[in-house]
């Protein structure tokens, strides 16, 4: 036995590179023959069709880099000559699926290089995808500029001894770089007294392989081994099998579909090899595209399932963004998804499962508790870069007061169950005194397969290992269960957990972002249409594509160029057809021969509305003779619409008493609304309702120059310093009259890009409009509207998909700084402390930064990554500035020739959908009765959405009061699935009274 202690390490190390080439005996290799590359993926039943040629070792075969093509192969494997367990050793880089009578037998990919084969003589069928993409695993060889190669392929009998001893020796070498400091040992310095003990006995074990074999060798080994037990303090690793699949990213939808048949055939081989493991699989459309590829495959997977091996969870359909889907579509993405794990599993999933979502919405707690999952798990906070969350596991309350039991991994999903992870992420879990466990995920993901049988030998061996963390194989739905028993001891995080990090998202890809926008309108509006007229609701598959448009990597605008080009063909056209379907529907339920307009809130609003065909200078609408005005070749009037209702509308002469709308040099005003332009064609004044918005300088477009090649994800801090007056636009009366008045101007932006920019006041609305049609050629470049007010306030409110959230508006600590951009649902207004000040409301733009009373809204970016050319080229984008309004309120009355209009104040989230993106439907047929519901002015509630029988409600202040509902129908609440919860007091003027708490969601059934 050496005395040279610090020498052993080398040693064994290299023992181990002997044992690991020792684990496989080669049987024999095989032939194989391939067909063509295919542009597109085909089915095996198709490619038992093809023709197929020999395929030679080291051949080269698909696009350069890649690309995503697919080529099929077929070899025939004899039948087995030993008793040994054999494998097929498969050397290509292409992410490759094995096909074994008719089903996805197994993965192969770098982690996964070879799959185990049954005894008998067979046929393999292999799907290879000219791409490797996954994250994690052995010899990764990304294809760069050359194609796809496939080296060999042979069959491979195991040596179980050399196996033993190879996973033995792995857990003993990881034991001893924790516990071993070479220079130390070298010098003679204090050392971790188990390296005193460890260092002899893997000597004794060099000896034994070098002088009587492996089987002596693993012997001892495993003697070693079972020196040293696990400590007893030592906290649990609850680990659980699992693969993260973003569904696109840097691959098409297509792909990611091959990718989920691909990871769920290798994950079930090892679940029939590893009786102890567990596996994890979130998403159910995932699951759906597994039982369209692979129908058998997937009968497994439920067998699984319900054999307690395979748990399907995560409660969402796919794991969305938070940020930016409208409140309702997120509350639909849960509700849809817990119907789809129902099917899958026998019931909802009480855990919410988004591992790499790029920071989480306050009211997210307050929608899942409501759809009935406990639980949320994550790793992405410990991806901010200035700030540390402070919690491994806590209690996460939305601002109404719900909770779940929230566990913030410190790992990334990806996990490759060895020591050095383990321990990693126990020395990171403060509450370890609270629970002394940590639910850690293990696998290779995006179609990196899952776990490997090195994962899961390991975890043999870590099971009882001192210095280490006890690995327990589990489900991560029990995890929360075992935390939940501590619930009480657990610290409070309130509000979002926002991530300091990948904020560009909430700008890239602008045309994904208002295809999306105006995909959930189109739902919207459907659904509205239906509940007036008595329909059923919308079917889950109606809402399915819009839901999968909101996975992490789509909606916000960070996957490759093709992804959004599909998904934006594809939105517009659901849109198109959707919106067309409106007027049949309306003139069906209403018949009648009069033109119509219906208007889809639940509140009464005043919309700018196209009269196509129109000639006349006015129309009357019910008992409204209302001013026309020709715009741009079509004539155009500001109506005042009934909530969720229809109403009747003819050309008639025009009205005398309404007042012009004029344009002049360097202004613009109107009956509430009058802007003042400086030479540059910025904002210089604004008064709404004869109050000013208090501006310090200015308020106009700021052009930021970005890193050279910067990507969808970040912004870069040092870009705001970097601003620069985007450039001046003379501006120009461009229409005045009865209905709006504009100001219009154009000029060539930073290097390469045009904008016309157009300023509109409108007949009763109290906001300035601001439309901006842009050529956007610039590269490295960000484009910002900012808004310097005067207002003080500590706060800015920003609009979240249910409620708002208050961040900071003033100078701060780090935490503060690090916001540089943040997300605002639709809307966020900048006040003084007593709330009030100005709102900007916008159509499809969620990037924003306040600062010292600044606030920006982020416009365009320019990103090179992982979309080349991202963004350029035309480009529409509108918003409104106006005055913050925290309540609905009555205001002004407006006298007509035969009736006294009620002018209403719109509170701000409401206003956003009134004025900017909410169309108002035409229909042949008849007006429709009263409205079936109405929400009356004098509260804080906005409405969320109609769907048949039951009006959403939130409340977006930080307020408690009592609403006002007008319905012919008796009210009750009710809950997100329609259940009864309590029934509406009627109030002595006939309404019904809601009373209701700060950030409440509420949903009353009125049908």
């Amino acid at each position: 036995m050496t005395t040279l202690l610090h020498l052993i390490p080398r040693r064994a190390t290299h023992l181990l590179g002997q044992l690991q080439r020792l684990r496989w005996r080669r049987v024999c290799g095989l032939e194989v023959v391939g067909s063509a590359v295919l542009p597109r993926p085909i089915s095996l039943a198709e490619a038992t069709c093809l023709e197929l040629m020999p395929v030679q070792f080291g051949e080269f075969f698909g696009p350069s880099g890649g690309g995503w093509c697919q080529r099929w192969f077929r070899l025939d494997v004899p039948a087995a000559d030993h008793p040994d367990e054999r494998v097929l050793f498969w050397k290509c880089q292409g992410e490759t699926t094995v096909w074994l009578d008719g089903e996805a037998w197994a993965g192969l990919d770098p982690g996964h290089d070879y799959c185990p084969l049954p005894p008998r003589a067979c046929t393999l069928w292999l799907d290879c995808g000219t791409y490797q993409t996954a994250i994690g695993g052995g010899d990764q060889t990304p294809l760069s500029d050359l194609p796809c190669r496939f080296r060999e392929a042979w069959l491979a009998a195991r040596v179980q001894p050399a196996w033993d001893a190879f996973f033995d020796l792995e857990a003993l070498t990881m034991l001893m770089d924790r516990v071993v400091d070479h220079d130390a040992l070298r010098h003679h310095h204090p050392c971790h007294p188990l390296a005193f003990k460890l260092l002899p006995g893997l000597a004794e074990v060099c000896d034994h392989f070098e002088r009587d074999g492996i089987a002596a060798c693993a012997e001892a080994l495993h003697t070693l081994l079972r020196r040293f037990p696990a400590e007893g303090w030592q906290d649990v690793a609850t680990v659980v099998g699992h693969s993260h699949l973003d569904l696109v990213w840097l691959w098409p939808e297509v792909e990611g579909e091959r990718k989920a048949v691909h990871t769920a055939a290798t994950a079930m081989r090892l679940l029939e090899r590893y009786p102890e493991m567990t596996f994890s699989y979130s998403q159910p459309a995932s699951y759906a595209a597994i039982l369209r590829r692979a129908p058998g495959l997937a009968e497994r997977i439920g067998t699984a399932i319900r054999n307690g091996r395979w748990e399907a969870t995560g409660a969402l359909e796919v794991e969305s963004d938070t940020h930016l889907p409208c409140g309702e579509a997120l509350l639909r993405a849960v509700l849809v998804g817990q119907r789809s794990f129902t099917a899958l599993r026998g019931s909802p999933s009480t855990l919410c499962w988004l591992p790499d979502t790029f920071g989480f919405t306050a009211c997210l707690p307050q929608i899942l508790a409501a759809a009935g999952a406990t639980g949320f798990f994550t790793t992405k906070l410990g991806w901010s870069e200035v700030t540390n969350f402070p919690y491994r596991s806590f209690r996460w309350r939305s601002p109404d007061g719900s909770e779940v039991l929230a566990h913030n991994s410190a790992h990334h999903p990806n996990g490759e169950m060895t020591l050095h992870q383990l321990t990693w992420n126990t020395e990171r879990n403060r509450q370890a005194g609270i629970l002394a466990d940590v639910l850690l995920p293990q696998g290779y993901g995006d179609g990196g397969g899952g776990p490997s049988e090195a994962m899961c030998e390991r975890a043999r061996r870590l099971a009882d290992l001192a210095q280490c963390p006890t690995v327990r194989w589990g489900r991560a739905e029990d995890w929360f269960a075992r935390l939940a028993q501590r619930a009480d001891l657990l610290p409070v995080f309130d509000g979002e957990l926002y991530l300091e990090r990948h904020q560009g998202v909430f700008t890239s890809q602008a045309r994904n972002k208002q295809a999306y926008r105006e995909a959930e309108v189109a739902l919207q509006l459907h659904e509205a249409v239906r509940a007036s007229c008595g329909g059923t609701h919308l079917s889950d598959e109606a809402w399915q594509r819009v839901l999968f448009a909101q996975f992490h990597d789509a909606l916000p605008g960070s996957s490759i160029g093709r992804v959004h080009e599909e998904l934006v063909q594809e939105l517009e056209s659901a849109t198109t057809e959707r919106t067309a379907s409106l007027a049949g529907e309306l003139s069906s339920a209403y018949p009648g021969d009069q033109t119509c307009l219906f208007n889809a809130m639940a509140t009464s609003r005043r919309a700018l509305v196209a009269l196509p065909g129109v000639t006349t200078t006015g129309i009357r609408c019910g008992n409204l003779v209302l001013p026309v005005q020709q715009l741009d070749g079509v004539a155009h009037a500001s109506i005042p619409l009934p909530a969720l209702s229809g109403v009747a509308w003819e050309p008639c002469a025009a009205v005398g008493s309404a007042s012009l709308l004029t344009a002049g040099p360097g202004f613009i005003s109107g009956d509430r609304v009058q802007a003042r332009f400086d030479s540059s064609g910025n904002v210089a004044e604004l008064h709404i309702d004869g109050c000013a918005i208090p501006l310090r300088e200015p308020a106009g477009l700021v052009l930021h120059r970005e890193d050279t090649g910067g990507d969808a994800w970040d912004i870069q801090p040092h870009a705001l310093d970097a601003a620069v007056s985007a450039c001046p636009v003379p501006l120009v009366p461009a229409a005045q009259g009865l209905v709006v008045a504009r100001m219009s101007g154009s000029a060539v932006l930073g290097t390469r890009s045009t904008v016309q920019v157009i300023y509109s006041v409108v007949a009763g609305l109290p906001w300035l409009f601001v439309d901006l049609d842009l050529n956007w050629q610039e590269d490295a470049s960000w484009l910002r509207f900012r808004l310097p007010t005067a207002l003080r306030g500590r706060h800015a409110r920003f609009g979240t998909p249910f409620g708002s959230v208050l961040r900071s508006a003033q100078p701060g600590d780090d935490g503060q700084t690090a916001r540089w951009e943040v997300p605002g649902s639709r809307w966020a207004a900048v006040t003084d402390d007593d709330g009030t000040g100005a709102a900007v409301v916008s159509a499809a733009k969620y990037g924003w930064h306040c600062s010292d009373g600044t606030l920006h809204l982020s416009l365009l970016r320019a990103p090179d990554s992982p979309a080349a050319g991202a963004d350029r080229g035309r480009q529409r984008i509108r918003f409104a500035i106006g005055r913050h309004h925290a309540i609905a309120t009555r205001g002004t009355e407006t006298e007509t020739e035969t009736e006294t209009e009620t002018e209403t104040e719109t509170e701000t989230t409401a206003a956003a959908a009134d004025n900017l993106y909410l169309p108002v439907p035409s229909y042949r047929g008849s007006p429709t009765s009263s409205a079936a519901i109405e929400l009356l002015p004098g509260s804080s509630l906005a409405p969320a959405w109609v769907l048949p029988g039951v009006l959403r409600l939130h409340e977006v202040s930080g307020q408690r009061g009592i609403a006002h509902l007008r319905s012919p129908h008796p009210l009750h609440l009710v809950d997100v699935h329609g259940r009864p919860l309590a029934p509406l007091v009627a109030a002595h003027d006939g309404s019904w009274q809601l009373h209701y708490q700060p950030y409440a969601l509420l949903s009353v059934a009125f049908a």
